[in-house]
């Protein structure tokens, strides 16, 4: 037990003596953990860019599914709504007209 004391008061006696070298050593740690270490706060910030780009995605595409839903139960609904969908997407016609596509540059 006296060994232990011993040493406690050489440690602490040293550091109250030696501070300005403990605050550099923190100061290094924490420049360490923030720029360099593999979970630092520029990748914290990279990722969560990610994350956010991630979750503007999720809800463009649920916004588009919801979309192509109300569109498809529409088309289920009416068949006046079908046949308007297949003329305007696949230029289906009728037997008696003609269907001209005009393109703008």
């Amino acid at each position: 037990m006296g060994k232990i004391k011993d040493i406690s008061l050489k440690v602490w006696s040293w550091l109250t003596t030696n501070h300005h070298l403990l605050w550099i050593i923190v100061g290094v740690f924490f420049i360490y953990v923030m720029f360099f270490d593999r979970n630092s706060m520029l990748m914290q910030i990279k990722y969560q860019r990610q994350i956010n780009q991630a979750d503007r995605e999720i809800q463009h595409y649920k916004q588009t599914l919801d979309e192509y839903n109300a569109q498809m139960e529409n088309i289920n609904v009416s068949d006046h709504a079908l046949e308007e969908f297949a003329r305007e997407r696949y230029y289906m016609r009728a037997t008696n007209e003609d269907i001209f596509i005009v393109e703008e540059d």
